[in-house]
């Protein structure tokens, strides 16, 4: 039985079994959890949730160094066929950090040609390997291809976004001069229709995205999440994997895990990619409402930390509507991830 500090009439039971694939991540870790669940959800949740962060799985894979490639790109991607080769090519016209790179793609279970597409891609260079992500979400998607990857870094990359050339070089200095957990830099919006350039005026907007650093094209240094990320290899090791339980906001959950453990997180101008903002206002629409939902559930379980309760955090969530419904909700969301979505 653990008590929860400041609210000694609750006590959860927490039963775990530890294996050789099972991290203790300690009592003060456990004690924020605790703390920061309780008095949001049923004690019935909070133990499964109390039971997933003690026991995150390592990634628990030791390469030989013959085996071994610099750095894996990971891409999620599922009905992506008007981004997903613009995306690849530009993958795999990276300039090779020392030690060379990989690209795995998760493919979800498409219903257009992206997956066809992908063969085809992956006939015509051997760098490039596609496994297939049943469950069809990024984060399982991410989960699969970092198991399978040979990489001593691990970068995620966005299966809407297009890449500079020395992208993935530049991550690879910057963590190697540095001496991070995790690189990343700024994403710039590109748009061809009308929409888009107004969803792309507005995802550089602190009103409209929250005021993330990664929104800042000039900002230089420590961050609480990056666009994508370039983490180190033991990283999944030490904190374990992305959590599959959320649809959205997984890498900043998963970055404040990270955070938690001691680690650093930079970002650095010099790291720049191209991301292309949803051109409907159904997809956008239903992009911003998982956000919400998930990016308040998020908060939840980060309710002890300040950056939890930052009005620049909040603001976009509430002025869409979603938070106040999340935050009456004793479970996480519903909102499942559509076609278009992922």
């Amino acid at each position: 039985m653990v008590s929860v500090p400041g609210h000694d009439d609750v006590k959860v039971a927490v039963n775990v079994t530890l294996s050789p694939t099972t991290e203790l991540v300690g009592v003060a870790w456990i004690e924020v959890v605790l703390a920061s669940t309780l008095v949001t959800v049923p004690r019935s949740t909070a133990r499964t949730r109390i039971a997933f962060f003690i026991s995150q799985p390592r990634l628990c894979s030791r390469l030989g160094t013959d085996s071994q490639v610099a750095v894996t790109a990971v891409v999620a991607a599922r009905n992506e066929e008007r981004f997903i080769e613009p995306c690849v090519r530009s993958l795999l016209a990276q300039q090779p950090p020392p030690g060379g790179f990989e690209v795995i793609v998760a493919e979800g279970l498409s219903d257009d040609q992206t997956a066809a597409l992908l063969e085809r891609l992956r006939a015509g260079d051997d760098r490039l390997k596609v496994i297939t992500n049943e469950r069809q979400i990024a984060p399982a998607g991410w989960n699969a291809a970092i198991r399978e990857a040979r990489g001593r870094y691990i970068a995620i990359m966005g299966a809407h976004s297009r890449y500079p050339d020395d992208y993935l070089l530049r991550c690879y200095e910057i963590a190697e001069r540095r001496h991070v957990d995790n690189v990343g830099g700024p994403a710039i919006a590109e748009a061809d229709t009308y929409l888009q350039r107004a969803n792309a005026a507005s995802h550089h907007s602190p009103f409209s995205v929250g005021g993330a650093s990664w929104h800042s094209l000039e900002y230089e240094g420590k961050a609480r999440t990056v666009f994508g990320g370039f983490y180190r290899r033991d990283v999944f090791d030490r904190v374990g994997v992305f959590d599959e339980q959320f649809v959205r906001d997984s890498d900043a959950e998963f970055n404040f895990r990270l955070e938690l453990a001691g680690g650093t997180i930079w970002q650095s101008p010099a790291v720049r990619s191209w991301y292309r903002p949803r051109s409907t206002l159904g997809a956008l629409f239903r992009q911003y409402m998982q956000f919400g939902c998930w990016g308040s559930w998020a908060c939840c379980w980060r309710a002890t930390r300040p950056c939890s309760s930052s009005l620049r955090s909040r603001l976009p969530r509430a002025r869409a509507g979603t938070s106040c419904r999340c935050y009456r909700s004793p479970s996480r969301p519903t909102t499942s991830v559509t076609a278009s979505d992922f």
